[in-house]
């Protein structure tokens, strides 16, 4: 989810966590998506109406400690019917299973050679 919010930067928090076939699968990438913001990779801005996503620089333990960055939970209530209207508005071009599919195939070519180093 990281690496297609970078390639598209701009995009809605709805236009990025909504799936038009799965009130599950929404809810899986709200949930992914929480941890990215929770551990600061990405932030939610809002543009007139829209809550935009921006990739971020996660904070270090040195901002922690110095209180120039804060811990912060975020939550979302999530049911069907607002599900329903959701996917009514989104313009649903993420698609998780896609995403993970492009990741495994990426990954995959590193992991071969990971193998290797790791027998000699």
């Amino acid at each position: 989810m990281k690496q297609y919010i970078e390639k598209n930067p701009g995009k809605s928090f709805i236009d990025l966590v909504a799936d038009d076939t799965s009130f599950a699968q929404t809810v899986e990438n709200i949930f992914y998506f929480s941890f990215l913001l929770k551990d600061g990779h990405v932030k939610i801005s809002k543009d007139n109406e829209d809550m935009m996503i921006q990739t971020t620089q996660p904070p270090e333990e040195k901002d922690y400690q110095s209180k120039s960055a804060q811990l912060t939970h975020s939550v979302v209530k999530l049911d069907y019917n607002t599900w329903k209207d959701l996917k009514e508005v989104s313009d649903l071009s993420f698609h998780m299973e896609e995403e993970l599919q492009q990741f495994k195939k990426r990954r995959g070519g590193g992991s071969s050679s990971t193998q290797t180093s790791t027998k000699k």
